[in-house]
């Protein structure tokens, strides 16, 4: 008999049972985000190399027995994945039975097989069943359906069936849990359906499949009710590579995978359940809905949490979107000094911006300033060229990619020529933003952004379909216009776009850096992102395109949402006039700068008297002044006709003026939003050295202290 057991260990597995204080989640009903990984043709050593790695396996198939080679879906054994389990193989019914009792265990699949020497032996997998997590369950193997169905009357629900053949005589073996308490479900199970029987009776009970297994050209099936049951799917006949694409395009894991050989090649069936967040399964959806390519998005904190990911790591053709590479590159030599903004750059013009640059012919000499910003800015190919071949070429780029962490990143042709084709991931794009967001770039990182568009509203950023989704946010959360105003002040987005047609199929990208501001413990805090999508081997331009633009708009929705209710009671910034000034020519104050929380807004005097002194008047109050009425005549005071008082003068500091009257104030605000809300009055009075003219004022401002 061979024995090859994998096991946690008895410390770990006492540790984790007297610290769970809930019981942990079927793995086929869980849909908490995991780590997750299958393969086929996988050793008992592979298996263990995954296992030692901090894998657990979920379902099992046994391939062969000459050597023993296994199918399997694994999950991290992390959170409320996280329990003790053991894994064995080519054991009897007997050792099995003795381990589950050595081990205090249930079994969640079993793998019964003919080795060919006339007995059922098992590979199997097992979870512990001690404190919260035990359940009442069975098992029974080398039995009938008449068998089985003696069990199920006793209200036992079947997690595993298997059909198999010993000495030419088909056998069944069942794992069962009670069905009840927490564990109750509405259920059904069936023998030797059709796919077509399957997904009717899958519509009649409302189900979705838990267990499936392969008979021949039809199924031996479990379900469970659907209702409160997370998104799943199932697929039938793909190759290794269709059943890898679906996975990662829904975002899914398997829980249920059965490997089967075709005169075309090895086949697999398979169910799905969602592996993703909320945000993560509704791009996924629009995404399938709306091309047929391959296609992904990525958003991540710049302090290090994804928050929306489908096929983050799938390698695509960028396009344009890889020139922010180009850029990078070009900035990081100012910042090293080998150049400057300035210096003049040869670029060769032949076929226009959109060509496959020839990189010889009619040229123009310019700043390398001028190169980047019509490269990021009109996409201009040609430009491209030019910083790639003064740069150190595709090997300097691709040093540089690898510098950053880029490591799917490969730079392979001039952009615009196509192929041999340019290869990059989301993730990869979102790392060259973070690196420059950590200072990568140091002081040259505010003209690697400056050099890169930053319009949203009405094109520019998933074609004006991110203003769409802010203005719905706003109206969802109920921020006033001009706390929108404010809002949009403060949020930044500076990207490149990139799209490709190369024979017959259709790419689309989007990359860049999101700044968005929401207000936190008294202040604005202005949390930094990476985010990008893409569209790859579409076979419909137009959908590629919508595709694309949806998903790069949609992945920032949710932190746009939750922004913006932290701006639905906070108070804005604003500058009114009171009254007007007096003289010939007329005494004004002007502003610079809103009185934003943190800044310091300018108040300007025009047409005071020349090289003389100023007075400027801070108040708290435009209706009175110790006692008497605002506005105040000042005319019996010496002032010129028509000048008066605006507000109660609290507060003065004198000025000197210059040769034209003009004098200028700075006042610091403190960044606390304890303040916002308050208001404050200033107003001038020019004074006339010589004392051979009245004194004059100038209207007054109302500031409104606030974000």
């Amino acid at each position: 008999m061979a024995l090859k057991p994998f096991s946690l260990g008895a410390a770990t597995l006492a540790a984790l049972c007297t610290t769970l204080t809930a019981q942990i989640p079927d793995a086929r009903e869980n849909s908490a985000e995991t780590g997750t990984y299958w393969n086929s043709g996988l050793t008992a050593a592979q298996i263990t190399t995954l296992t030692n790695q901090g894998w657990r396996i979920t379902d099992l198939q046994v391939e062969g027995t000459s050597p023993w080679t296994f199918t399997v879906a694994m999950v991290q054994n992390t959170g409320t994945y996280a329990t003790g389990w053991w894994w064995y193989y080519d054991v009897s019914g007997a050792t099995l039975s003795s381990l589950l009792s050595t081990n205090n265990a249930r079994l969640i699949d079993i793998e019964p097989v003919d080795t060919g020497a006339g007995s059922t032996r098992f590979a199997a997998v097992m979870v512990s069943n001690a404190g919260v997590n035990a359940k009442g369950w069975d098992w029974v193997y080398d039995t009938t359906t008449a068998a089985i169905g003696t069990l199920t009357a006793q209200n036992k629900r079947i997690v595993d069936l298997e059909q198999y053949t010993i000495n030419g005589v088909t056998r069944y073996a069942a794992v069962t849990i009670n069905n009840t308490g927490a564990d109750n479900r509405a259920w059904w199970y069936y023998y030797n359906v059709s796919s077509a029987t399957m997904s009717s009776l899958l519509s009649t009970n409302n189900a979705r499949v838990y267990d499936m297994d392969r008979n021949g050209s039809n199924f031996n099936v479990v379900m469970i009710g659907n209702s409160g049951q997370p998104k799943n799917w199932r697929y039938f006949g793909l190759t290794a590579t269709q059943l890898t694409d679906n996975l990662s395009q829904i975002g899914a894991r398997l829980i249920d995978v059965e490997r089967y050989s075709t005169l075309l090649g090895t086949r697999y069936n398979a169910v799905l359940i969602n592996n993703s967040n909320a945000l993560s399964t509704r791009i996924s959806e629009i995404l399938r809905s709306n091309s047929d390519g391959h296609s992904g998005v990525y958003l991540k904190r710049s302090t290090g949490e994804v928050l929306g990911y489908i096929n983050g790591d799938r390698p695509h053709e960028p396009a344009s979107t890889l020139k922010t590479l180009h850029l990078l590159e070009a900035v990081r030599q100012v910042q090293l000094g080998t150049t400057n903004y300035s210096d003049l750059y040869r670029t060769y013009t032949n076929g226009g911006p959109n060509s496959c640059p020839s990189g010889s012919g009619a040229y123009v000499d310019e700043s390398l300033s001028a190169v980047l910003s019509q490269m990021m800015n009109a996409s201009d190919n040609n430009r491209t060229r030019t910083v790639t071949d003064n740069f150190g070429g595709f090997a300097q780029l691709n040093s540089r990619a690898a510098a950053l962490g880029m490591d799917s990143t490969q730079v392979n042709h001039h952009i615009g020529c196509g192929t041999p084709p340019n290869v990059t991931t989301l993730r990869d794009i979102g790392q060259l933003h973070q690196r420059v967001i950590d200072g990568y770039l140091g002081a040259q990182r505010e003209n690697f952004y400056g050099f890169m568009r930053q319009d949203y509203e009405t094109g520019g950023y998933a074609e004006g379909q991110l203003g769409i989704v802010m203005d719905d946010e706003a109206t969802l959360t109920g921020v006033s216009t001009t706390q929108l105003a404010a809002f949009k002040n403060r949020f930044r987005i500076c990207f490149k776009k990139g799209g490709y047609g190369v024979n017959g199929l259709f790419y689309r990208c989007w990359g860049g850096y999101v700044k968005i501001p929401f207000v936190i413990g008294g202040t604005v805090v202005e949390k930094e992102y990476c985010v990008g999508s893409f569209v790859a081997d579409a076979t419909i331009e137009a959908d590629a395109i919508n595709a694309c633009k949806l998903a790069a708009a949609e992945v920032l929705r949710d932190e746009l949402h939750a922004a913006l209710l932290t701006w639905e009671n906070v108070p804005l910034a604003g500058v009114t006039t009171i009254g007007a000034g007096c003289g010939s020519p007329v005494c004004t104050q002007t502003y610079s700068g809103l009185p934003r929380l943190g800044t310091s807004p300018q108040y300007r005097l025009n047409n005071g008297y020349a090289n003389s002194v100023a007075l400027f008047a801070i108040g708290f109050s435009s209706t009175s002044a110790n006692g008497a009425p605002l506005p105040l005549g000042l005319q019996p005071l010496g002032s010129l006709p028509g000048c008066n008082a605006y507000n109660d003068l609290a507060l003065s500091d004198a000025v000197l003026t210059s040769a034209t009257g003009y004098a200028a104030k700075n006042l610091a605000l403190p960044s606390n939003i304890s303040i916002a809300g308050a208001h404050y009055f200033t107003q001038w009075y020019a004074f006339d050295l010589a004392g051979s003219a009245p004194f004059k004022t100038t209207n007054g401002l109302r500031s409104n202290v606030g974000l």
